[in-house]
């Protein structure tokens, strides 16, 4: 098992560089501005003093062990992922405040041109989860093709876990981006692969115990079910399960003024058309694959028949009464008028 991702050491070692770095006296001065209402006040001000720090001596910020990828894509993401630890989540009512004080520290520094403050677009991303763990899987790949696939190490449990989902991810976004180029997530993409060519990223096998065809077959029809015509509820649940999955950006119900949820006509359509389809289906299925379907013919058959010859006796008797038109004794209740010449 590995005991540490380079992801998770990378974003320790930037924390320890700049934290003894920073300008406490600034962040002091700006957690007062907040009036205390943050929860995390403590871990608060080491974010702030990390960030002062490390916008300042960014010169000795530690390289990455990639080429391609620089470490201002990591700072970046380190920045939104200790803002949400502190905030909850970005909704917060001090999110903005919070969001422009970084970009002033930013701009004293005058670092925007040698790395630009892409933390506010990542935030705004509805793909922030899956830029983020797209570019942790870039930067932890290494360790994980030399710790299993070629040294041939036991791979289970969490490592298994991680791979399995990052494979499957990256398989998702390379689909997503066959015909969408410019978004942030398929910019993450085209540098994860300058970084990895021949498709690296799609080749972990943890030491052989994944089947990465498997793997590719799986996320494949995920994604045909998801875009068939013919399946459009499957298609909406299954947009709503990787949204659930990549983050709490979107809200599938949202509530009243009053506090109740509004529950929409579709919902209540579908509620009432499935039922009625599926009773529709079963006695489809009953009648063509089963004798009730012979049983329910040939008694629709008798039923004809005599309504027929109840029909037929009815004819004949109309045609005998034609003969005897003032005929006053029959034994129907109905009494029949008739006029005889003088």
């Amino acid at each position: 098992m590995v005991k540490r991702l380079t992801s998770d050491d990378s974003y320790d070692k930037l924390e320890k560089r700049f934290i003894n770095r920073g300008n406490v006296t600034q962040c002091n001065e700006f957690k007062q501005e907040l009036d205390g209402q943050l929860v995390n006040n403590s871990e608060f001000l080491s974010f702030c003093t990390i960030i002062t720090g490390a916008l300042k001596y960014y010169d000795i910020m530690r390289p990455l062990d990639l080429h391609k990828i620089k470490s201002c894509t990591y700072f970046n993401l380190w920045i939104c992922e200790r803002l949400l630890k502190i905030l909850d989540n970005f909704e917060h009512p001090k999110f903005d405040q919070i969001k422009e004080k970084i970009m002033g520290f930013w701009k004293e520094d005058n670092l925007e041109e040698t790395c630009k403050p892409n933390f506010i677009s990542y935030i705004g991303d509805l793909n922030y989860i899956k830029i983020k763990k797209l570019y942790e899987y870039a930067l932890n790949y290494k360790t994980l093709h030399q710790y299993f696939d070629v040294e041939k190490r036991s791979c289970s449990g969490k490592d298994r876990e991680y791979i399995e989902e990052s494979l499957k991810l990256y398989e998702q976004v390379k689909h997503e981006c066959e015909l969408e180029t410019e978004s942030l997530l398929c910019n993450a993409l085209k540098e994860v692969r300058e970084e990895y060519k021949e498709d690296k990223l799609s080749k972990l096998s943890c030491n052989g115990t994944i089947n990465i065809e498997q793997i590719k077959s799986e996320v494949q029809k995920s994604l045909a079910l998801r875009e068939s015509p013919s399946q459009p509820q499957v298609a909406a649940f299954q947009t709503h399960v990787d949204e659930v999955i990549v983050g709490d950006f979107s809200r599938t119900q949202l509530p009243n003024t009053d506090g109740a949820v509004k529950v929409s006509g579709y919902h209540k359509a579908m509620s009432i058309s499935f039922p009625m389809l599926g009773i529709l289906f079963i006695f489809f299925v009953l009648y063509k694959f089963t004798p009730v379907g012979s049983w329910l013919y040939s008694g629709l058959l008798k039923r004809k028949s005599i309504a027929l010859n109840i029909k037929e006796e009815e004819n004949n008797e109309l045609f005998e009464n034609t003969f005897y038109p003032n005929n006053e004794n029959t034994n129907s209740s109905l009494h029949h008028l008739g006029y005889n010449p003088v």
